[in-house]
C-alpha cells in the first residue's frame, strides 16, 4: 500500500505546480478490494488550507 500512497502524495504535488501537498495520510483495503484513504494532513504554498498547514516550508 504504501506506493500506492508515495504516488498519489507525488500526483497531487506535481499536479498543483508545488504548491499542495499531502503527509501523513494513512488507507485500508476494504473486504471488496476498494482502497479508503483518511488522515490527510494538507499544506499549502500560502498556509490556508486549515490551522495545521505549515505552508511553504512543509512543501
Amino acid at each position: 500500500m504504501d506506493h500506492i500512497i508515495t504516488a498519489f502524495t507525488h500526483a497531487v504535488l506535481v499536479d498543483s505546480a508545488h504548491t499542495v501537498i499531502i503527509t501523513d495520510i494513512q488507507g485500508v483495503f476494504l473486504d471488496d478490494g476498494k482502497l479508503v484513504l483518511y488522515d490527510p494532513q494538507i499544506h499549502t504554498v500560502g498556509g490556508q488550507w486549515n490551522t495545521s498547514d505549515d505552508g511553504k516550508k512543509v512543501i
